[in-house]
């Protein structure tokens, strides 16, 4: 994404406290989590670390599909992994980025 303004990492308009960068990142991550299946990978870390094959059983698709999505989140830094022998584990970076989807999720529930 681009801005055109002066080019500087400044406040973007009336945008007081938000830089640039700052939105540019955030739109990043937004982007990252905009897929269902990575939504859905997002909820499962939420309770705690899994192997990528847990995932790929968990949520019912296949290892190529779900190893692509997995690398998009960790190239986007919201997952984290480690290697043990032959596995490899995932995690979330920050776990409040769960309760940030938890609370869209409410938000966008309709109040009965």
């Amino acid at each position: 994404m681009s801005f055109t303004h002066n080019g500087n990492n400044e406040a973007v308009g009336s945008l007081a406290g938000w830089k640039k960068d700052e939105l540019e990142t955030t739109a990043a991550l937004i982007a990252a989590l905009a897929h269902p299946l990575r939504l859905a990978i997002v909820h499962l870390l939420s309770s705690g670390e899994r192997s990528a094959s847990d995932i790929c059983d968990a949520l019912w698709s296949s290892q190529p599909n779900v190893s692509r999505h997995l690398s998009v989140l960790h190239n986007r830094k919201v997952v984290r992994s480690r290697k043990e022998a032959s596995r490899i584990y995932y995690s979330l970076r920050d776990p409040k980025l769960f309760a940030l989807i938890s609370l869209n999720e409410e938000a966008a529930t309709p109040a009965s």
